[in-house]
């Protein structure tokens, strides 16, 4: 082998050992983590006050759902809620008083048509989707009432929310009244035409209704017919008359 041969032969070589070497190995490429992609913060629903340069948002962070709260001068971010724990509650319906010292939230999964409620723990008791409120200011979040839907008054301390097919208030403020004379408080409508509650069982009640008038109203068309026609004319009268009489109002003296 000549020199030359000898010469571009080691040359190669080199070439090839420095192809190798100088490439970073697939092991070597990867310069982060599973735990580093899953770290950074997702933010949503953010909202913001209308009197007050205060924002309060939700932060999914290595898959737990908190509230988070930021105000001027600097807008440093400062988590309102304790949920430590990556259970799978979900967080929504975000909002925040005029002058940004409460903000109100709904804890739990959506119902189903059905009105089910996601159990994501499995927990034997259970689970709900109710309105929670926290001062932006510090302290605990507390339980205001079993809700599916919200909309805070402007001062924050009252919530209107829907549950079963009723609208319903409540006081924001844990100590108006008995956690228990909460849930169970009468609603402000709750009626479909007139029948019940705006659900399934409302929509049964009132399409019962229905039958039961269309069903005497066919009965009547018969009795009318026979001769007992004036019996039935006078006795319609005559509670006409009556029903007609209640519902004037009441004449001045």
């Amino acid at each position: 082998m000549s020199s030359s041969r000898r010469s571009r032969s080691a040359l190669l070589v080199v070439l090839i050992l420095i192809l190798i070497l100088g490439s970073p190995s697939p092991t070597r490429a990867q310069s982060f983590t599973i735990d580093d992609v899953l770290s950074p913060g997702f933010p949503l629903s953010l909202v913001s006050a209308k009197a007050a340069d205060r924002i309060a948002w939700i932060e999914f962070e290595r898959g737990m759902r908190n509230l988070y709260t930021a105000a001027t001068p600097d807008f440093t971010p400062l988590r309102l809620t304790d949920y430590m724990d990556e259970d799978g509650h979900d967080l929504s319906k975000v909002q925040i008083s005029d002058d940004g010292s409460v903000v109100v939230f709904i804890r739990g999964h959506t119902p189903n048509r059905d009105g089910w409620i996601a159990n994501v723990t499995s927990d034997p008791r259970g689970t709900e989707r109710a309105i929670w409120a926290v001062n932006t200011g510090g302290g605990d979040a507390w339980r205001v009432v079993e809700a599916w839907n919200v909309a805070l008054s402007p001062d924050g301390k009252w919530v209107a929310y829907s549950k079963d097919g009723a609208i319903y208030r409540s006081a924001v403020n844990p100590g108006t009244h008995e956690a228990e004379a909460v849930d169970d408080a009468p609603p402000l409508y709750s009626t479909f035409g007139e029948g019940g509650p705006l659900n399934q069982q409302g929509v049964v009640e009132f399409a019962q209704q229905m039958n039961c008038k269309r069903d005497t109203l066919r009965k009547l068309q018969v009795v009318l017919e026979t001769h007992l026609c004036l019996v039935a004319v006078n006795l319609i009268e005559t509670l006409y008359g009556m029903v007609h009489i209640q519902s004037k109002p009441a004449e001045e003296d």
